[in-house]
């Protein structure tokens, strides 16, 4: 019957929480008995991955794949107490470069104040 054709037999994965640590990151606890696909109802872009732990240990990497040609799917091929983070990978870079920008402006700022400071005392010695 059409019931038997969509009934499912039994459960994979039950996800227990999530939450969203900001807009490139969720944190997604998960119970799986096999692995499982896991979809997030984010626009589809390669760059997303997904990064498995269990036991708070870095078990693997999942890269996005296109689920219904328009959202991001994860394999992922585990099983047991997993915590899931999913996050854009160019955020990386981008907090690479906003550190590199900010410890620059500092070394940029400190120059010009010691600058000044070493031109006072040249002047008070000379004068």
């Amino acid at each position: 019957t059409i019931h038997q054709l969509f009934r499912i037999e039994r459960e994979k994965a039950k996800i227990l929480s999530y939450i969203k640590i900001d807009p490139t990151t969720w944190e997604i606890k998960v119970v799986a008995k096999e692995p499982f696909m896991l979809t997030f109802a984010e626009g589809y872009d390669p760059l997303w991955e997904a990064r498995i732990y269990k036991d708070d240990k870095l078990i693997g990497i999942a890269k996005s794949i296109p689920v219904f040609d328009a959202i991001n799917g994860f394999w992922i091929d585990a099983s047991g107490n997993l915590t899931i983070v999913i996050r854009y990978a160019p955020q990386d870079l981008f907090e690479l470069g906003f550190k590199i920008s900010v410890i620059t402006i500092t070394i940029c700022v400190l120059y010009l104040l010691l600058n000044r400071y070493w031109m006072r005392i040249k002047i008070v010695k000379e004068g």
